[in-house]
């Protein structure tokens, strides 16, 4: 979650070098891991291309962009299940965001 907002990215049982006691693991350097952990590590990825490429984006102007740039999944919308969708970083990059007024 991410100031109140929860973003996932898409997919499950995504591969993770974190050792794990749970039944998930497979190997001593591998675990299938999903859900919101794994998903905010996409997230502070994509925030900290977007703040190197637009050093002066305020946290209100950056959540929006990430909103309108995201795939929306499941249910039209926003929902419990995925959020605002799965962050597309391809076009949250590609696409000047539009800085909000306060």
């Amino acid at each position: 979650m991410v100031n109140g907002f929860l973003y996932q990215h898409l997919g499950e049982a995504i591969k993770s070098t974190s050792l794990t006691s749970s039944s998930a693991k497979i190997s001593s350097n591998y675990a299938f891991l999903s859900g919101t952990l794994v998903a905010s590590s996409y997230v502070a990825g994509t925030v900290a291309l977007l703040k190197s490429q637009y050093p002066n984006i305020d946290m209100l102007t950056l959540r929006k962009h990430l909103e309108l740039t995201s795939d929306d999944i499941g249910i039209k919308g926003a929902d419990d299940d995925f959020g605002f969708g799965s962050i597309n970083v391809t076009k949250a990059l590609s696409i000047k965001p539009t800085f909000q007024k306060r």
